[in-house]
């Protein structure tokens, strides 16, 4: 999983960051909602040394610490995590399957766009697209994207309004 999955990801942060003129080992990286921290494990492998995840099950934590073998991973309350955008000091935020998690995915892109130290958020969300349809009407598939606490889909047209509306 982290090398199929996630160091391909980590990997593409790290060139774009490059193709935008910035050395990424410079920076400080924040993956919100990391679960059991397979991203944080591959920024980890790629070289980065800034690192941290924050995830609201102590399970996932306590996992993802002894999978990667250091403690890059803290428990937050789930009620904080505008608060966490706000307060955080990492130039690079990651949020991997998180947005649609959320209760308040506005007020985490406005609390995100008024931290100064921010300066880019990487995300992947579930798309509206015909596979949501398809799995709905099969009594035998998982329904992968509106299920497991998902809030919100997204079409190309929502995350270009929500990368408008909030820089």
């Amino acid at each position: 999983r982290l090398s199929s999955i996630y160091i391909p990801k980590a990997e593409f942060l790290y060139s774009s960051l490059i193709n935008d003129n910035i050395e990424p080992h410079k920076m400080k990286y924040l993956d919100v909602g990391a679960g059991s921290g397979y991203f944080v494990g591959a920024l980890n492998k790629i070289g980065l040394e800034n690192i941290s995840g924050t995830e609201v099950s102590k399970y996932q934590v306590d996992f993802g610490n002894k999978m990667i073998g250091k403690n890059y991973l803290s428990v937050h309350e789930i009620n904080s995590t505008n608060k966490l955008f706000k307060e955080s000091d990492a130039n690079v935020v990651s949020l991997i399957g998180v947005l649609e998690h959320l209760q308040d995915p506005r007020g985490a892109m406005d609390s995100i766009k008024n931290n100064n130290k921010i300066n880019y958020i990487y995300l992947s969300v579930p798309l509206f697209s015909l596979s949501v349809f398809l799995e709905i009407m099969s009594p035998d598939t998982f329904h992968r994207q509106l299920s497991g606490g998902h809030t919100h889909l997204y079409t190309m047209k929502s995350l270009q309004y929500l990368s408008n509306e909030f820089g």
